[in-house]
């Protein structure tokens, strides 16, 4: 694949330049994204929104941002409060990027562990109520002997799997989505490793106050997510096979291996996934009120929250079926955000 044959294309809200497109407008239409230089000939990796800001990762380990950068969270001087464009971070090889609210998380070939933006709330995991505009390690993890294989991001905690299948968190814990911790701030500046896991982890998804585990017996566990009944898994998924997990603020989601999905949690916003016999899915991808979703065709739909147009509806009100996005491009990947949705198209 050469440079020119890669496109992204963008939708949603824009207020930052979180679309990368080269202004501040919204849009209910997919538009192409724009770089500050040339992309190496590498194709993505995956893409990741926070509040206002987005990363993006490629094969080659190089690592772009965008967006808001005022508490430095895209990993360049806060000295740019703003990158207008997909911009080139520079700097080392990345395997794993992962944007939260105003904060990100970088994981490098040798996975250790930088992070940078606000952090409040131990988002960092650099030490009580630190914030950096500079990327900074996160010493002593992961344990000697291990990696990281899969990191993801709530609105204030992190949740790392490791290759041993341990998960290890930290950040804002108070309603529990980091497991039953003793701490009078029911905040973990630190990483820890979460207590109560005895099955081997493969993979999570980060909700705004709840996590969900998903480990290797094809079994699922939820942390925190009370509100909105997200902790209560529906009795008879069992350990049906599943393709991936996903969540959104309040919300969800399965997919099954068949292609199918299963949606729970809140659902005020039309968030949950109601899907038609005739359409299989390969991928989801959960925003923070809103889901989109990949058919094994290439085609690519939304539904849920959309007052930015992020579902691809221009009427801006919230859908409450999955409607495809009028798009004509095959797409290969789908990556959704706070109220934005990235479509890319990479042949091969």
């Amino acid at each position: 694949m050469t440079c020119s044959e890669l496109q992204i294309h963008a939708l949603g809200s824009n207020s930052s330049f979180q679309l990368s497109t080269g202004d501040s407008l919204d849009s209910s239409k997919p538009r192409l994204v724009k770089f500050t230089c040339p992309l190496p000939s590498s194709r993505p990796k995956s893409i990741s929104s926070g509040g206002n800001h987005t990363l993006l990762l490629l094969q080659d380990g190089s690592c772009f941002a965008t967006g808001e950068n005022s508490q430095g969270q895209c990993g360049i001087p806060r000295s740019r409060p703003v990158l207008p464009s997909f911009e080139n971070t520079g700097g080392q090889k990345w395997e794993i990027i992962a944007a939260g609210w105003s904060f990100s998380i970088f994981i490098n070939v040798n996975s250790h562990v930088f992070s940078c933006g606000k952090g409040n709330r131990g988002e960092l995991g650099l030490g009580k109520h630190i914030n950096s505009t500079d990327l900074v390690q996160i010493q002593y993890f992961p344990p000697i002997g291990s990696r990281i294989v899969d990191v993801q991001i709530g609105v204030y905690h992190v949740v790392c799997i490791l290759d041993n299948g341990q998960v290890w968190g930290w950040g804002d814990a108070r309603k529990g989505q980091l497991g039953p911790i003793d701490s009078p701030t029911k905040t973990l500046f630190t990483p820890i490793k979460l207590p109560g896991l005895s099955q081997k982890a493969v993979t999570a998804a980060c909700g705004r106050e709840f996590t969900i585990i998903g480990f290797e017996d094809q079994s699922i566990q939820v942390l925190g997510g009370t509100k909105w009944g997200v902790r209560y898994i529906p009795p008879d998924f069992g350990h049906r096979p599943w393709k991936c997990i996903a969540a959104s603020w309040g919300t969800a989601h399965i997919l099954f291996s068949d292609g199918k999905v299963y949606s729970w949690g809140r659902n005020d916003r039309s968030q949950h996934i109601h899907l038609s016999a005739d359409i299989s899915l390969q991928n989801i991808s959960a925003g923070s009120e809103h889901v989109v979703a990949l058919d094994t065709k290439g085609n690519v739909y939304a539904s849920g929250w959309n007052e930015h147009g992020n579902c691809g509806q221009q009427d801006l009100n919230d859908v409450c079926e999955l409607l495809p996005i009028d798009f004509p491009l095959k797409v290969d990947y789908i990556a959704a955000g706070c109220g934005t949705t990235f479509l890319v198209q990479c042949p091969i």
